[in-house]
């Protein structure tokens, strides 16, 4: 008597669970629920850049594509290389290790470079922003 009463409950448990589980949709679905108000502090969007200022980022990005190209090269031909190495039987660490080094240099020069061409934007985009009151 006692485990047919605990395997009763146990079953109606799992119904109500399954049922429930089907009849709500997802948190994000649901109807009634509204996405939450704007920040305060955000503002309204910027304006648009001058023309003047979008074609020295155009500038700024160009130049900074042309000086990445090498790295970038460089980055693809030691990929290869570091496939190759992985390939080899038997597996040489030493020589995997130093790949994975050169590859973490190069990637290392070239988010610097993108970092340094965003601080070069945003400075423009700061210099000629309109003073907020």
């Amino acid at each position: 008597m006692g485990i047919q009463l605990i395997s009763g409950a146990v079953i109606v448990t799992a119904l109500l669970g399954a049922v429930t589980a089907f009849a709500h949709p997802p948190c994000g679905e649901m109807p009634h629920m509204q996405p939450p108000p704007p920040s305060f502090e955000c503002g309204p969007p910027p304006p648009p850049p001058p023309s003047v200022v979008r074609d020295q980022i155009d500038d700024l990005l160009e130049a900074e594509q042309l000086k990445v190209m090498p790295l970038q090269q460089k980055l693809q031909k030691n990929r290869h290389a570091l496939r190759k190495a992985v390939a080899k039987q038997p597996f040489d660490e030493a020589a995997v290790k130093t790949l994975v080094n050169e590859q973490a240099k190069l990637q290392a020069e070239l988010q610097l470079s993108h970092l340094r061409t965003q601080s070069k934007i945003n400075q423009l985009m700061e210099q000629n922003r309109p003073s907020q009151r």
